[in-house]
């Protein structure tokens, strides 16, 4: 029993230390033309306004989060901006290396086509007059008005 009241016991006090607290600060300043026109501020903590509160401290934190917010961003920007260079220089060299096959390629089919032409023309030299020009076989037309419907192909 002594146990169970010094868990209980010490589970509340955990408890109410726990809870959580709001600090709001609200710095409202209004210029027109570059003049400073209006200007407010409050803290509250847990609604109950703060009594002497270091606005200009305030003021200082804001601006430091904002300038480590900012400097944030800039890295990841740099990051970004890298890793796109990078994939840049990769597809360069990418299309460089299919250029490079392509021209390849294009001249081994010059050299076969050269080559081709070249035993073509060693065969015509050589041996033009005992070689026999092939004529195609001429081509039957259909005959006109004959039916095909009793003809069986197998």
């Amino acid at each position: 029993m002594k146990h169970l009241a010094t868990i209980l016991c010490v589970g509340i006090i955990g408890f109410t230390q726990a809870q959580s607290t709001s600090k709001d600060v609200e710095i409202y300043e209004r210029y027109e033309n570059g003049e400073l026109v209006e200007q407010r501020q409050s803290a509250t903590e847990n609604g109950v306004p703060i009594e002497n509160f270091d606005f200009e401290k305030a003021k200082r934190e804001i601006q430091l989060k904002s300038a480590g917010m900012q400097e944030s961003m800039e890295k990841k920007m740099e990051e970004m901006k890298r890793k796109m260079d990078g994939k840049m220089k990769e597809m360069k060299q990418k299309m460089a290396d299919f250029e490079k096959r392509s021209e390849e390629m294009h001249k081994q089919m010059d050299k076969r086509m050269k080559e081709m032409n070249s035993k073509d023309n060693q065969n015509k030299d050589s041996g033009g007059a005992s070689k026999q020009k092939s004529n195609p076989a001429p081509v039957e037309k259909p005959a006109e008005g004959v039916s095909t419907e009793d003809v069986k192909f197998t």
